[in-house]
């Protein structure tokens, strides 16, 4: 290996920590050697412009450039630091000759170049260069990407005559009839946002205050009121010509603002009645907002705004401005759902949304003051309640986590993990008193009865005595009451009672059990647990095996301690449901 090649991989190691002054000391020993190489003279340019060294930097990397001017890495960075020195037109200029002789394998890099530069200058906020990089290359070549990279930045500039302009040459460019739809009416927008433009101007112009004793020439409204009659009449036209076949649901709003347009030559009046909407507007001005995408989305906001103002108790308007803005500004969306429900109190979506963004913002005081709030019948929201009592338990409030357990079981009995997670509060808390005291502690054992005695076999003809069946703690199935305990039996896991006359099994309601149903949420919660032993039992090996691995899941998952879980399986034993034939630890 030769000295040169032993330097640049020293030079490799280096880069990949970021020692900029070690790289340059090795790139120099590298051009000592041999002035042009390429490697050396690229990364010595690169390195010189992480430490801000941009004259030095250049030097280097137009030798680089000059050797090898087809390189694209190499014209990027040359590009990067003639920026840095205000030299754009140098710069722009780097890939002339590739313009003069288009190579096809070198396009998109070629692009992406020109885009970067773009971008580069935005960020700067140097406007006028980065339009002029998309200029530069337009001007030699048409192209739909640089078109969109424009369009983009002309939309953010609320330049939308420019904008129009760029839509009209990507629609020359394009032959997809479904893609052309698309383009008309990205333009149909900037249409109707030059419109809103010139409605705001004409509003200010109005509102303007002059001095005292100072005359004015007053300005011309009509000069802005005319060309904004004109871009709706345009988009009417576009839409109805171009786009009404793609965009079906756009329709009544259309209709909508050629009503407005046909029966309001006052322009306020105009504005008011097509903002000013009614129960069959709504729809279509929510399909409208929602059609603007990505682009658009101050545009969008501003239609909100408008609105609004016009309509401020529309739910709907103020339900749709929300859902723009949960993920943007959760605050002000939060404020939304807040006045929706002062509107109606009982507004699900709402309540659910609330809940969610108060979660999302880590509110959990303000979301357990509203859960107090709620009324004692509303259903649908238990995973939002649920998330809230997560989030308290997090932070320690347990007390609170504990009231909105109590609520989710209140709205829905069957969500009896809410039990479990308050008994594992009392064990991480250690709040035996409350464990004491509550119905959820050893109360729900006694919501089992009895079993049910079925005693004639429904199967006509036999009449024969029914037994229950045993689940046995080994594994096996025995049959009890009238028959010989240990006589094993292979039948269906559901089936609760056996006909030993014709040989057939039954079940019989919720494992048969008996129970007072006086309180739904500890019949749910003990129902719950017997369904949980039963299927370990059934899939067990071993007495001492499955015991310990019930034992286990009550304790980890259910978190009973272990008097519940003694006093579980007694009652079952005593209501012949099992046998455990061995004493639980």
């Amino acid at each position: 290996m030769s000295k040169v090649e032993n330097l640049i991989n020293k030079t490799k190691e280096l880069l990949k920590k970021d020692d900029y002054p070690e790289v340059i000391e090795t790139c120099a020993d590298i051009l000592e050697i041999n002035s042009d190489n390429e490697f050396a003279l690229r990364f010595m340019g690169i390195s010189n412009f992480h430490l801000k060294n941009f004259k030095e930097s250049e030097k280097y990397l137009e030798k680089a450039y000059q050797n090898n001017p087809k390189y694209d890495k190499i014209v990027e960075d040359y590009g990067m630091v003639l920026l840095e020195l205000d030299k754009l037109d140098k710069a722009l200029s780097l890939y002339d000759d590739y313009f003069k002789s288009p190579d096809i394998y070198r396009k998109n890099e070629v692009k992406k170049y020109f885009i970067t530069l773009a971008k580069e200058c935005s960020y700067r906020n140097k406007i006028n260069e980065a339009l002029k990089c998309y200029d530069y290359y337009l001007n030699h070549q048409i192209d739909e990407e640089i078109l969109s990279s424009k369009i983009n930045l002309l939309i953010h500039l609320k330049r939308f005559d420019d904008c129009m302009s760029c839509y009209d040459l990507l629609i020359d460019l394009e032959d997809d009839e479904h893609k052309l739809s698309g383009l008309y009416y990205d333009k149909i927008l900037c249409l109707e946002f030059k419109a809103l433009k010139l409605y705001d101007k004409f509003i200010k112009e109005q509102n303007r205050v002059y001095p005292d004793g100072m005359y004015v020439q007053p300005i011309n409204y009509y000069v802005y009121l005319e060309e904004m009659y004109t871009c709706y009449t345009k988009s009417l036209e576009i839409f109805w010509k171009k786009v009404c076949f793609d965009k079906v649901e756009l329709k009544s709003w259309y209709n909508h603002l050629s009503n407005n347009l046909a029966n309001n030559t006052n322009p306020e009046e105009f504005f008011d009645n097509l903002f000013n909407i009614d129960s069959e507007d709504t729809m279509g001005w929510c399909n409208k907002i929602d059609s603007i995408g990505y682009v658009f989305r101050d545009y969008a906001y501003n239609y909100y705004d408008l609105l609004l103002e016009r309509n401020p108790d529309s739910i709907q308007i103020l339900n749709k401005k929300a859902e723009f803005l949960y993920y943007s500004k959760p605050t002000v969306s939060l404020k939304l759902y807040e006045r929706i429900l002062e509107l109606n109190e009982y507004d699900k979506d709402a309540l659910k949304q609330k809940l969610r963004l108060l979660y999302k913002l880590k509110w959990y005081g303000k979301a357990y003051e509203f859960i107090k709030s709620l009324p004692d019948n509303m259903n649908g929201i238990t995973s939002e309640i649920s998330d809230i009592a997560e989030l308290l338990t997090d932070n320690k409030k347990y007390s609170e986590a504990i009231y909105c357990y109590e609520k989710l079981l209140q709205y829905n009995p069957s969500e009896i993990s809410s039990i479990t997670n308050i008994k594992k509060i009392w064990k991480e808390a250690g709040m035996k008193e409350a464990k004491k005291n509550s119905k959820y502690y050893l109360d729900w054992i006694d919501v089992i009865i009895s079993r049910n005695d079925v005693i004639w076999c429904p199967k006509e003809g036999c009449n024969g005595k029914l037994c229950h069946i045993v689940q046995g703690f080994n594994g096996k199935r025995l049959l009890g009451r009238n028959m010989i305990l240990g006589e094993y039996i292979d039948c269906d896991e559901n089936a609760t009672h056996y006909c030993p006359k014709c040989k057939k099994e039954y079940e019989y309601g919720v494992e048969c059990f008996n129970y007072d149903m006086n309180d739904s949420v500890l019949y749910e919660y003990a129902v719950t647990l017997i369904l949980a032993i039963k299927h370990y039992i059934l899939n067990s090996y071993t007495n001492e095996e499955n015991i310990n691995i019930l034992q286990e899941r009550l304790y980890t998952e259910y978190h009973l301690d272990k008097r519940e879980v003694n006093a579980f399986i007694n009652k079952l034993e005593k209501l012949n449901y099992i046998n455990k034939m061995i004493t639980l630890n």
